[in-house]
């Protein structure tokens, strides 16, 4: 989606975890990733080809490679930025009680810009 259509990337992922978590989807399964494309106008068919390409495979890798660098192993984590800084905030669910305090002292300690 981050190729296709960028301003939808966020919203396409908060989809999928909708799909997985309270629809039961199964978003291994590539027709069912092409069809939850296609609800944000994505050609399904187009999405499945690129799914399969080397060059989705080579972006999903950096990606992964990318959190592991952050120290990030498992999800759901939470990662805050600050500039082109980011960090992770925790790694393994955490209810937002348990951040906000943290959350809190990050962000009161940074001007806003």
């Amino acid at each position: 989606m981050r190729a296709m259509k960028p301003d939808a990337e966020i919203d396409f992922f908060k989809r999928v975890q909708r799909a997985f978590y309270a629809e039961n989807t199964d978003i291994t399964d590539p027709k069912a990733l092409s069809a939850l494309a296609a609800e944000f106008g994505v050609d399904a068919a187009n999405f499945a080809t690129q799914l399969a390409s080397e060059t989705s495979d080579a972006v999903a890798c950096s990606d992964y490679a990318e959190a592991r660098s952050l120290g990030i192993s498992g999800f759901p984590s939470v990662v805050i930025r600050d500039g082109e800084q980011y960090g992770a905030l925790t790694r393994g669910y955490q209810p937002f009680a348990a951040l906000e305090s943290t959350l809190d002292r990050i962000l009161s300690t940074r001007v806003l810009r």
